[in-house]
């Protein structure tokens, strides 16, 4: 899998620096015309017309905060509630409606869908905010082609594009806890086609005992006007990170809390270990007149990551060995290993000044393996044997927005 990610970046790369190239050379032609994108609408109806509460952060809003993630960047958003979990994620909810219930959009793909089927939630740490043009949340329930179970709301982020970010940027910082932070970005085009690549390294010890955090990533971006109306957005992302994960507390004692049997049975000092992410997706819009517009979207997920803990520092008892031959001075570690491909297709229908219909359908195949091992294997990765899972799921649907006045819309 990491020599496929690895050819997928390379394809990404050498697209971004010959590319540009064959965009630019018209531009040495005195007689070369200029070209004008006029605005893709990806959703007809604008998101204020559905008389849903918008909070919008830009750039500008992110540099003046000094945010470094996108936990960051939210915390001040009124309705917003953020949580730091037991695996040392940030997380968020809106207006208390619960975690599973607020998603995340980043240039209009759902971010990490693979979180649902390992029954984790998206990390707000992961989201480098170099790379971020504008953040809108969503309070209350979002239109149907965001899907019926975001009814806490939505987070649509919008990523920078060469054409507005223009030239070279380096960023460092640094502080407390051994923290060192490196970004660096460069953009360029025009209307006709443009690019932007942000990739950056990120270290601290953390705040506290095995809080510790290592992470790399990359991130492009590509667009091209194919045609008069039209936009072909080519992104990918991958990143690679090391974390620990904050030991729970017994509030009576002070000391670390830990399982009491199974396989996790007097373990503790959880770590997540080369946890592993790839995104590609490609995305079609068309504005095909006044009255319809409609996009594609195909899109390629991958994530791998082992989760480990040990029971050395903590054990106090007097035979290490459980009831079923493990011993609690060992590490364990349990590996997830998932993939998702899809499709979506979205149209938005004006049938008047005031009624707009929009439709689409949905198709993932998502395949998923994990197994627990006892980490005395000198090579459990390839060793273990995997339990494998795959799921399929379909999707339509149809919404009628009828706008009755400024303050009532059906």
């Amino acid at each position: 899998m990491q020599k496929k990610t690895l050819r997928n970046l390379v394809l990404i790369h050498c697209l971004l620096w010959t590319l540009p190239g064959l965009a630019f050379a018209a531009e040495s032609t005195p007689d070369s015309p200029e070209y004008t994108l006029d605005e893709v609408v990806v959703n007809a109806v604008p998101l204020e017309k559905y008389l849903v509460t918008t909070s919008v952060i830009t750039d500008k809003d992110i540099e003046e905060k000094g945010a470094k993630n996108l936990s960051d960047a939210l915390a001040d958003v009124p309705g917003l509630n953020m949580h730091r979990g037991k695996k040392n994620n940030n997380t968020l909810d809106i207006r208390g409606m619960g975690v599973s219930y607020t998603k995340i959009y980043i240039d209009g793909i759902l971010v990490n869908p693979l979180a649902k089927a390992a029954g984790a939630d998206v990390d707000l740490d992961m989201f480098p905010v170099e790379n971020i043009a504008k953040i809108e949340v969503i309070k209350g329930p979002a239109p149907v082609s965001y899907g019926t179970d975001a009814i806490g709301g939505i987070i649509l982020i919008t990523t920078k594009n060469g054409k507005v970010q223009q030239g070279g940027k380096v960023s460092l910082s640094g502080g407390s806890d051994n923290t060192r932070n490196l970004a660096v970005s460069y953009g360029n085009g025009d209307d006709k086609f443009n690019y932007y690549f942000n990739a950056g390294t990120e270290h601290t010890d953390g705040f506290t005992d095995n809080a510790f955090r290592r992470s790399n990533y990359v991130n492009t971006k590509l667009n091209w006007k194919v045609k008069e109306n039209a936009l072909l957005t080519l992104a990918g992302s991958y990143s690679l990170t090391d974390k620990g994960n904050l030991n729970p507390i017994d509030p009576a004692t002070g000391n670390p809390l830990y399982y009491r049997n199974g396989f996790w049975r007097g373990m503790n000092n959880w770590q997540t270990r080369d946890w592993e992410q790839t995104n590609l997706s490609l995305t079609y819009t068309e504005k095909a007149s006044d009255k319809f517009d409609y996009n594609v979207k195909l899109y390629h997920f991958t994530e791998k990551n082992a989760l480990w803990a040990d029971g050395r520092e903590h054990y106090t008892g007097t035979d290490p060995i459980t009831p079923n031959g493990y011993s609690q001075l060992r590490w364990n570690a349990s590996y997830w290993d998932s993939e998702l491909d899809g499709i979506e297709l979205q149209g938005n229908l004006k049938m008047d000044a005031k009624n707009t219909l929009t439709f689409g359908s949905l198709y993932n195949d998502n395949d998923w393996k994990k197994n627990n091992t006892n980490a005395n294997d000198s090579d459990p990765y390839n060793n273990i044997i995997w339990q494998k899972y795959n799921n399929k799921r379909y999707g339509y649907y149809l919404q009628d927005n009828l706008l009755l006045n400024d303050k009532t819309t059906v």
